[in-house]
């Protein structure tokens, strides 16, 4: 089911919930409210659809329930006095106040949930964000076929920038770095800094053909924005795979070691591996 049609079916959902509910008060007693029944709907469209459906839910819940009392028997309810209509104002002002604060606590959680998956420093995303992208990414090729490429990457020499520079000038070289690589990805591709002076890319529906051009025109954008202010080079491990029946860790794994193999012969080189899946 698309997410569209989801949110569709779940605010029919919560506005048939407040039916069901404005029903069972009716019967028990027409002078009823309870507040809480008609906060679950609300709750739920305003945290899961949207802030269109969370302002439309408050509206209908008045209004359903309105027009159950309405409909009633005269001398049931006493829908023209001032205590009555100043009790539905109330109510709807209770609900709109309850809308606006799951709407504050929504983007709490939701600035919260992307601090943790952003590097602070870079402001890429980081090893956790990286590795939920690349499971999803996995998992959706797995059923609709693809090729994917992902490198480990990391500065040779960070350390002699931070000991003849400062830390300061080395962080500038880790934004340099992060700038760089954003600009040389396409937009459904990701670069997260995946801890210390070690950064990786994740390039989705790559063909076989061309990701070693790719890889080396990312590396040499690299050292073009690096190497003449900082004097230092990058080494990397590539992994590419045509079918992606694997999981991230392997991958990451693998083309840790690749980068390993490179670190321990001579740095300032890529290693790539290609694999058919795991």
């Amino acid at each position: 089911m698309k997410v569209g049609k989801e949110k569709t079916f779940l605010l029919f959902i919560c506005i048939l919930f407040i039916v069901l509910f404005a029903s069972f008060e009716y019967l028990l007693d027409p002078n009823l409210f309870t507040l809480a029944f008609y906060i679950i709907p609300l709750f739920i469209s305003r945290w899961y659809i949207g802030r269109w459906a969370g302002i439309t839910i408050p509206l209908i819940s008045i209004g359903v329930w309105l027009a159950t009392r309405i409909w009633l028997p005269p001398g049931l309810l006493e829908i023209k006095s001032t205590i009555f209509y100043s009790n539905v104002v109330l109510k709807t002002i209770l609900l709109f106040i309850i809308y606006y604060m799951t709407g504050r606590i929504k983007d709490a959680v939701e600035r919260e949930n992307n601090v943790s998956r952003m590097d602070f420093l870079t402001q890429i995303p980081n090893r956790r964000f990286f590795i939920e992208f690349v499971t999803h990414e996995l998992l959706k090729m797995k059923r609709y076929k693809g090729s994917f490429l992902l490198m480990l990457m990391d500065v040779d020499g960070f350390k002699k920038v931070n000991d003849a520079y400062g830390h300061k000038e080395g962080d500038n070289l880790l934004c340099a770095i992060a700038g760089a690589l954003n600009q040389s990805v396409r937009a459904p591709d990701i670069v997260a800094r995946f801890g210390g002076d070690e950064f990786s890319v994740f390039l989705v529906e790559t063909k076989d053909s061309q990701y070693k051009t790719i890889v080396m025109r990312i590396m040499e954008q690299l050292n073009d924005a690096i190497s003449a202010k900082w004097h230092v080079t990058m080494s990397a491990g590539v992994i590419y795979c045509n079918s992606p029946d694997t999981n991230a860790d392997k991958i990451i794994g693998l083309a840790d070691k690749l980068l390993y193999q490179v670190k321990n012969s001579g740095k300032n080189s890529v290693l790539f591996q290609e694999i058919p899946g795991l």
